[in-house]
């Protein structure tokens, strides 16, 4: 019998629960692959597939598009007036666990895939001048405002029109301006929300 090499997936995330040939539950939906657990399923015969799991940098990324859809989508729509503290508390973990905990070209390998380019290119802004800001020795108030700024500076692309965003050849001069016009719509957007107040994504002063 030809021994079962499953070492590849430590250290990633499991996606379905695993089961024995039995129907017994070996490991549970979102388990972190280890040796135990390897030695465990080597144990029972049973063989991953790599849709079985995920990177833990991919998980990371996908619950911070979630987050960035939802925040750029409630400040289109008016649903809400998401606050400088709100991002912070929801997205600026999340940024700060994949600049410190993985492996910074994995990061943005896993940014470069072609679904919610928009999003993932948001992020990987914020999370580059995450780590810009702390190579400069930013303070974390403004290392946070750095990346919030990030994840919002594509934020007017919301009023582009679709054809113009998705339209795969070179873009006529009209479209080009309309193009260059996000940049006024995301700050119209977010200064519109706050009433005067401080913007989500803007420098603080204390």
């Amino acid at each position: 019998m030809i021994p079962i090499d499953n070492t590849t997936f430590i250290g990633r995330r499991l996606n379905n629960n695993i089961y024995s040939r039995q129907g017994s539950l070996l490991l549970p939906k979102s388990t972190i692959l280890n040796d135990h657990n390897l030695d465990l399923l080597q144990q029972h015969g049973v063989n991953l597939w790599d849709a079985d799991t995920q990177l833990i940098t991919e998980f990371i990324i996908d619950e911070t598009i979630s987050e960035v859809q939802s925040i750029y989508e409630k400040i289109h729509h008016s649903t809400e007036k998401p606050s400088n503290q709100m991002i912070r508390q929801k997205v600026m973990p999340k940024i700060q666990e994949l600049c410190s905990n993985y492996n910074i070209s994995n990061v943005l390998l896993g940014l470069r895939k072609k679904d919610h380019y928009t999003y993932r290119h948001c992020i990987g802004v914020s999370v580059l001048s995450y780590l810009i800001g702390k190579w400069l020795g930013l303070h974390d108030i403004e290392l946070n405002d750095l990346a919030i700024a990030g994840l919002l500076h594509d934020l007017g692309k919301q009023r582009i029109s679709h054809s113009i965003l998705n339209k795969a050849g070179k873009l006529s001069s009209d479209e080009y301006a309309e193009m260059k016009l996000h940049t006024v719509f995301g700050y119209e957007m977010i200064t519109s929300k706050h009433d005067g107040s401080t913007s989500a994504g803007c420098p603080t002063t204390s």
